[in-house]
């Protein structure tokens, strides 16, 4: 784990296995919810400029770097190196790793019955796994008391080990917030389109662009509407810049 302070917030830059050692080792009763938040170019400039969001980061146990922007930016304001660790790549691993214990794994969210397909691609080959997939809501913007009642019901039945949450940010980190109490004693990761991919109704880049950090660039390709999406990474870019040029000439003053 990696500690720094970064957009006005202290991080917990977490990789792989300290999630994985957070899941393994268990917490007492009366432990308090663990939220394992993504950061990217986009969920950063949201956290600028939402207080409800930033608030959510800096209660946040863990954040990973989820996009190569962020690993670049954080090597160039701290020279720390981060590691970067894509949210639908951790939910995989977490997904396909051998527990001593047996493990409830809640799937919230998804369009149609995307969570019911990832629950059949990763359910029947992990015995120590018991997965439930739950549909959410019809309209995350547009929330219905009896899509709450079905959520809550079962979540408060289960009571899992590990939540995974595919509303989108920042809708679903939010979401997150908000129901802490729902979530005692339990792993919950906010992971966007995860369930997609890992489903395979959306193909994901070629390895080879994943390891140079440019999935983005295979997605904005085949889907060009995400073009205005994509203008927060250059504002992003921006930020960074000035915030550079800003320690650069406190640092001449001293």
């Amino acid at each position: 784990m990696t500690e720094l302070t970064a957009f006005g917030v202290k991080l917990n830059f977490a990789d792989y296995s300290d999630i994985l050692e957070l899941i393994k080792k268990g917490y007492s009763p009366s432990s308090g919810m663990r939220h394992v938040m993504s950061l990217n170019p986009e969920t950063v400039m949201i956290a600028l400029e939402n207080k409800s969001f930033i608030e959510a980061v800096r209660k946040a146990h863990f954040v990973i770097a989820d996009g190569i922007g962020v690993v670049v930016a954080i090597q160039t304001l701290f020279g720390v190196r981060v590691p970067r660790v894509p949210g639908v790549d951790l939910m995989e691993r977490l997904l396909t790793t051998n527990y001593r214990n047996s493990l409830t794994v809640c799937l919230i969210g998804g369009k149609g019955k995307v969570a019911d397909k990832v629950r059949e691609c990763y359910g029947q080959n992990q015995k120590e796994l018991k997965i439930i997939a739950v549909e959410g809501y019809n309209d995350i913007f547009n929330q219905t008391k009896s899509e709450d009642d079905a959520i809550f019901s079962i979540v408060s039945l289960l009571k899992p080990h590990l939540v995974f949450v595919a509303f989108g940010s920042p809708q679903q980190e939010l979401w997150i917030e908000r129901h802490r109490e729902l979530f005692r004693n339990t792993v919950v990761i906010g992971v966007g389109g995860a369930f997609d991919f890992l489903s395979g109704v959306t193909p994901r880049a070629p390895l080879f662009l994943r390891k140079m950090g440019l999935e983005w660039l295979f997605r904005l390709v085949r889907q060009p509407w995400r073009i205005k999406r994509q203008m927060k990474l250059l504002v992003f870019f921006i930020y960074v810049l000035i915030y550079k040029m800003k320690q650069l000439l406190a640092f001449s003053r001293q």
